[in-house]
């Protein structure tokens, strides 16, 4: 059953639906996935169904439309039998928002559809093996080479690093910017259309008992380097400008 007729304030009749395969089929099987540390695939493709995976994208798009509100509450009422669901489902949807408030219209275009519809499982590349909170110090560096960036460098604890195909991944673009922020960027990059455009494959390894099991994070090495086109850089508010690159 999709949730497409909810509204924002109205979940009257997901609710039941959404409370009832919680009990009959995620509650009883919490603890045999968390100690077997596997992947609930199934549970997943179930919350696909449900159109979750859109849940805050815009009706436009082929997403839910549902304000803050109703989606919190659908993300507290499963976290309520099992919160590790709902970590990539967060990132996820993070990915979406950033590139529908900050992305052009032909980034929309090209990634909130496939997000939307759950066929790209997104994330966001932001912390590195010597950065965590101080995003600043970030050293995975995008180099302007014809039209597309090169990535080099290392993405670690990436929430759907493993089970996703998409990121939002940050970069810097200016090593002399001042303050050091504006040299920061954003590349949106689909690892699922790889095989058939200039994007190079990366390295990546899942970390394994992580603390959240939903999450699925994985240590990410760009050595090869990845080559992400210039059409898919996105800049925000607190990140540099066109006249840096």
């Amino acid at each position: 059953m999709a949730v497409a007729a909810a509204a924002d304030d109205d979940l009257a009749d997901f609710r039941p639906t959404l409370v009832k395969w919680l009990e009959n089929d995620v509650r009883p099987y919490v603890l045999e996935f968390e100690h077997a540390d596997r992947y609930p695939v199934d549970m997943v493709e179930q919350m696909r169904e449900f159109g979750l995976f859109g849940a805050t994208i815009p009706r436009e798009y082929g997403g839910l439309g549902l304000a803050a509100r109703p989606y919190a509450e659908i993300v507290a009422t499963i976290s309520g039998v099992w919160m590790s669901l709902t970590g990539g489902l967060n990132s996820h949807l993070m990915m979406a928002h950033l590139t529908n408030r900050f992305g052009t219209q032909e980034q929309r275009d090209a990634f909130l559809p496939l997000l939307a519809s759950g066929q790209l499982r997104g994330g966001l590349a932001l912390t590195e093996p010597d950065c965590g909170t101080d995003l600043q110090a970030i050293r995975t560096l995008a180099r302007r080479e014809g039209d597309g960036y090169l990535v080099t460098g290392n993405k670690t604890w990436i929430t759907n690093g493993g089970q996703g195909n998409a990121l939002a991944l940050l970069v810097k673009t200016d090593l002399e910017a001042k303050p050091r922020h504006t040299g920061m960027s954003m590349l949106l990059v689909d690892f699922a259309q790889r095989a058939r455009s200039s994007w190079h494959a990366s390295y990546r390894e899942r970390i394994t008992r992580a603390p959240v099991l939903m999450t699925v994070p994985a240590l990410m090495f760009f050595v090869l380097p990845l080559l992400v086109l210039v059409m898919y850089l996105v800049f925000t508010p607190l990140m540099g400008t066109l006249g840096r690159l």
